[in-house]
């Protein structure tokens, strides 16, 4: 009795498209998306260990990510994505975060800069121009933003943000209370109630007061 040759030639095939996808889909170019001006693509590349003639297939994006961001002592850069463009290119979509604020620390002299979403942490240094910053008052930071209080300012200044795009070339200083105190580098001053249940109604508001103060 003859054996049919077809399951066989078909094995053959199967084996061989496998064998030939997985020669074609490896990595040959991994690039950098950067929304900045300081991160350095090649030093991204480094840190990701995504390496060049790895599978494509097998990249785990998550370790990635967290190799690269934990890179940075600071926080001062956020993976928002890695791309696997099919069948041998990588792209890492990198952000990095500007300082904007200078917050206390608590019990001593000494600021952490940190940007609009609180997520920075970089200390100043006897270098450090404050006057280059918008200073926080009335609360300090211990080990981390994640409180209330800054958590309404990143509200506040993410509505303040969408109309004047430089926050730190418009504001100077905040003075946190129950009354939120923001003053202009032009001495005019917003005031923002702390318990306000539409910030950004209020930060209209308040813009429209210091555009009509012009």
């Amino acid at each position: 009795m003859k054996r049919n040759p077809l399951p066989i030639l078909i094995a053959v095939i199967i084996v061989s498209v496998i064998a030939t996808m997985g020669a074609i889909m490896r990595v040959s170019e991994v690039s950098v998306d950067i929304n900045g001006q300081n991160v350095v693509a090649e030093e991204i590349i480094n840190v990701s260990q995504i390496k060049r003639g790895g599978s494509i297939l097998s990249l785990n994006e998550l370790d990635a990510i967290n190799r690269i961001e934990s890179a940075y002592a600071d926080n001062s850069v956020k993976v928002e994505g890695i791309e696997r463009v099919f069948p041998n290119k990588v792209i890492i979509y990198v952000k990095e975060r500007t300082p904007i604020f200078a917050v206390k620390r608590e019990n001593t002299d000494k600021y952490i800069l940190t940007d609009i979403d609180f997520q920075m942490s970089r200390n100043s240094d006897a270098n450090t121009d404050l006057a280059n910053y918008i200073v926080i008052k009335g609360i300090t930071v211990n080990v981390s933003f994640d409180t209330q209080s800054f958590k309404i300012l990143n509200e506040i200044f993410n509505n303040l943000q969408d109309k004047v795009g430089d926050l730190k070339s418009l504001v100077s200083e905040v003075q946190f209370g129950d009354v939120i105190s923001i003053k202009t580098r032009d001495d005019f001053t917003m005031n923002i109630d702390k318990n306000a249940s539409d910030f950004e109604q209020e930060v209209s508001r308040e813009y429209t007061k210091y555009i009509n103060s012009k």
